[in-house]
């Protein structure tokens, strides 16, 4: 039987201590950066928990209800007459600041007597309108309307109620974050020991701020969220919440 030499069983020896140490020094360095690496994490981890609650609250704060429908009128519309009076819609639909549009998506002024709307259409008038109603949104109504052609034969259909963030909504946040900052941190939640800053971005870019000016020293948090927001003319856009944090 061969009996191992002293020199291999060395070399097997000094192999298994290599890969001992090799592993120790491997879980040292994995301990020494997690080590150096966890308060950062945890200060990420924070800031993404605080964003997240920040930006939760804005969105509350900022969206309502808008009301839509669809307004399908039956007959012979006007070739001359300015305008047509739908009677008793009002029984069916809330009184309330109102944004009427065509097929197209172009505004229609409107005057409300009685039960009756009535709304300016001239020639050309394919007999459907969008109404938008909700108590965030502007009008378009105006008074005056006469001689409106009489029209007791609609439909009423695809009513729905949506939560949108309100462009006016948005820019009052701004406007109170100038006017009573720790009002409006108190009122979103945001801890003492934190600041913050706002800014909306329009779609083509152009941005309204709070005016303050970010530290220079330390380190801030910055994200940009997209939002949908609807104008005062009920048209849908897309736009873009800019948040900052820091301690």
């Amino acid at each position: 039987m061969a009996i191992p030499c002293r020199d291999a069983m060395k070399n097997k020896r000094g192999s298994h201590i290599g890969f001992v140490l090799s592993f120790v020094i491997f879980i040292v360095a994995i301990v020494y950066l997690y080590t150096i690496l966890k308060p950062a994490i945890e200060v990420d981890n924070h800031n993404e928990y605080l964003f997240n609650s920040l930006k939760e609250n804005l969105i509350n704060i900022s969206s309502e209800e808008i009301t839509t429908l669809t307004i399908q009128l039956d007959g012979i519309f006007p070739t001359s007459e300015n305008c047509i009076s739908i009677n008793n819609i009002l029984d069916e639909i809330i009184i309330s600041d109102l944004i009427i549009k065509n097929g197209e998506g172009n505004l229609h002024d409107y005057e409300i007597l009685g039960s009756s709307l009535e709304v300016e259409v001239g020639v050309g008038f394919e007999g459907i309108l969008k109404v938008y109603y909700s108590d965030s949104l502007g009008n378009n109504s105006i008074t005056g309307l006469e001689d409106c052609q009489s029209m007791n034969s609609y439909s009423i259909d695809l009513i729905q109620t949506d939560k949108y963030n309100y462009e006016e909504s948005v820019t009052d946040i701004l406007e109170d974050y100038i006017n009573d900052y720790e009002g409006l941190k108190t009122e979103l939640g945001v801890p003492s020991y934190t600041e913050f800053d706002l800014a909306f971005i329009y779609n083509n870019g152009t941005r309204i701020e709070t005016g303050k000016e970010l530290p220079t020293l330390g380190e801030i948090f910055v994200k940009t969220i997209p939002i949908k927001y609807i104008d005062a003319d009920a048209n849908l856009n897309m736009g873009f919440l800019e948040i900052s944090l820091w301690e």
